[in-house]
């Protein structure tokens, strides 16, 4: 699980490498209870082939706005984010997590 700020800046700075996930989870919403189920399924499935990096977001109050103010995307729960080069180029929310659309998304 994403944790800390020190994990989310060597986070975008992986991102300059090469695409990557976070995925925005509030342990007492049932809507990210699904969307945690929906992507789990496609990683089950071999939709997604690569680390999908979780944030409760109850845990890392601080954390969950620093990564909306450094990525310019207001912040959801549930929400999946794709980062490269530091900048958000893909993300959704709530019903529209799923693991199909993250690995189109990929593409």
């Amino acid at each position: 699980p994403l944790t800390t700020a020190d994990e989310w800046v060597a986070l975008l700075e992986e991102s300059k490498d090469h695409p990557v996930v976070v995925y925005k989870h509030s342990s007492t919403c049932p809507i990210s209870a699904g969307a945690k189920r929906r992507l789990r399924k496609g990683i089950d499935k071999g939709v997604l082939g690569m680390p999908i990096h979780a944030l409760v977001v109850q845990d890392s109050p601080e954390l969950k706005a620093q990564i909306a103010q450094d990525l310019d995307v207001q912040h959801e729960s549930p929400q999946i984010i794709v980062i490269q080069d530091g900048k958000a180029v893909y993300h959704d929310s709530h019903k529209a997590v799923t693991a199909e659309d993250l690995a189109k998304s990929l593409e």
